[in-house]
């Protein structure tokens, strides 16, 4: 078995890892493993309380969900056999049979009940409590049959469903679910090996999966935080698959030979946060307008990110089925950005911090510099402060993250129902609260009539661009380096799922 000795090398920094690990093709029996260059740790591996992006990319590999998406976008059951939607509240799930979670738990009604129900529990504080609040109840009709009520007409449940990972109730009422943070246990393709902190999760393929034993053995998930050293580690061959290749260090990747860059235009948009919930300037709505008219997106994805990126008007992207085409982008106009801050008070300006990651977003420190340079000439002095992801991600579960904070959130239900999770007060990671734009939300989710469903949703998008809870930027371009050993197509999705992939011989 080959080995090969880890070192990465930071442009003007040496950092040696000095971990061996094998990375031979599957032949004759010998292991085969695909190390994935990972932008950020896990937060945890529980399946129900932590809903971040880079932890669903582990998670995916390790817990199914109900539904899910083929590589195609269409929402396919997984779990799930079966689902009817049988008046305005009430859904009937049927669930597949003879699937073992990794303990040899038996999947079935309860584990569903159950994970819904504590995903409900205000008391647990999930996360993901926002795809399933406007669920009343799950009753278990027989062992892989659940009936599930809901508040109100919730037409995209199965969407949101996607990201609630089931959990195994014995195992998680036994132990406590918190025991899961740590050693997960689902019913998907791999199993946790090991998971050294910062450092890496190393999978292993599950035996017994029931979509069949995966070809690839093992999965390991490398961290490695800072672009450059991602890239010298594909180049060189010790990682396989690392998002967000910069556009300028694209051709670095195609002249490596042993890599090449696969792009897919990306559900996921990127944006200033604008907290209006908290005392300070941005509650008010001039000045969050200011904001907007203050900086010219298309010269930043001209420049800064080079073309991979498409501006956005409002709260939705392209590719939402209930995106509005006639809506355009604020346009760049400091002279009314100006005048908005000097009718609110602040014709002598404002001095803010607008807080960002580090490597987590295609270009994100280059680009948040990039926007307090633009504000400053509008009178706004804004000091950038960088957070390394896991530290920042808890900062803003906390509102801390003062008056501005540059984030990104994935599109999953890829119609208009999105944006209840994404300005609704009080929702997860929302830093906005307007009561008539709470009022239109509750409203348009509970539509069951596709076309009525559709003019709530484009009224919405009107009204939150006026509302301005963000400075509105763009949808991502998805741009990874694939090492030529691995046979993998990206999704529009952000996750890697690895269950579909192959190592070539």
């Amino acid at each position: 078995m080959r080995r090969f000795k880890l070192a990465y090398c930071f442009w003007g920094i040496c950092f040696v890892a000095g971990l061996l690990w094998p990375m031979s093709a599957g032949a004759g029996g010998t292991e085969t493993r695909v190390v994935i260059g990972a932008n950020a740790d896990a937060q945890s591996l529980d399946p129900v309380l932590t809903r971040d992006a880079t932890t669903m990319r582990v998670l995916r590999h390790i817990y199914d969900t109900l539904f899910y998406r083929d590589r195609d976008m269409k929402l396919i059951p997984q779990l799930a056999e079966s689902y009817q939607f049988v008046n305005d509240v009430t859904w009937i799930i049927k669930l597949r049979k003879v699937i073992k979670f990794h303990n040899g738990e038996t999947f079935n009604a309860e584990a569903v009940k159950f994970t819904i129900d504590f995903a409900l529990d205000p008391a647990n504080k999930a996360l993901t409590n926002p795809l399933v609040n406007r669920i009343e109840r799950v009753e278990i009709i027989d062992d892989y049959t659940v009936k599930i009520t809901t508040k109100v007409p919730y037409v995209t449940m199965p969407e949101n469903l996607m990201e609630l990972y089931i959990a195994p109730p014995k195992l998680a009422k036994g132990k406590g679910m918190t025991y899961l943070t740590q050693h997960p246990v689902g019913t998907g393709a791999y199993r946790l090996e090991s998971w050294s902190k910062d450092r890496e999760i190393v999978l292993v393929r599950n035996m017994l999966y029931w979509q069949g034993v995966p070809e690839i053995d093992k999965v390991v998930f490398r961290v490695i935080p800072e672009v450059g050293p991602r890239v010298a580690a594909l180049v060189v061959g010790e990682v396989d698959i690392i998002p967000d290749v910069p556009p300028h260090l694209i051709q670095q990747v195609k002249n490596s030979g042993v890599a090449s860059v696969k792009g897919v235009p990306g559900a996921r948009i990127v944006f200033v946060a604008l907290d209006n919930i908290n005392k300070g300037p941005m509650q008010d709505v001039r000045v969050r307008q200011a904001m907007n008219y203050g900086v010219s997106v298309n010269d930043i994805i001209a420049t800064i990110v080079e073309g991979y990126a498409t501006a956005t008007p409002g709260g939705l992207s392209s590719v939402n089925k209930d995106y509005d085409p006639s809506l355009k982008p604020y346009p760049y106009d400091p002279e009314k950005a100006k005048k908005l801050l000097k009718e609110a008070g602040f014709s002598g300006g404002l001095n803010l911090t607008l807080h960002s990651c580090e490597g987590r977003y295609l270009k994100d420190k280059e680009f948040a510099q990039a926007i307090a340079a633009q504000l400053a000439k509008i009178g706004v002095n804004v000091k950038v402060a960088f957070h390394e992801w896991g530290n920042y991600l808890q900062m803003l579960k906390s509102y801390k993250a003062g008056d501005m904070h540059v984030f990104g959130r994935k599109d999953v239900e890829l119609e208009g129902g999105t944006m209840y999770a994404w300005f609704k007060s009080k929702a997860s990671w929302v830093t906005f609260s307007d009561p008539e734009i709470d009022r239109l939300l509750d409203k348009a989710v509970a539509v069951v009539d596709p076309k009525s469903r559709q003019a709530g949703f484009y009224q919405l998008q009107r009204k939150i661009q006026e509302a301005a809870p963000w400075i509105f930027l763009w949808q991502q371009h998805d741009l990874y380096g694939v090492s030529n050993r691995l046979d993998w197509t990206p999704r529009a999705d952000e996750q890697y799922y690895l269950f579909d992939a192959k190592v070539k011989n």
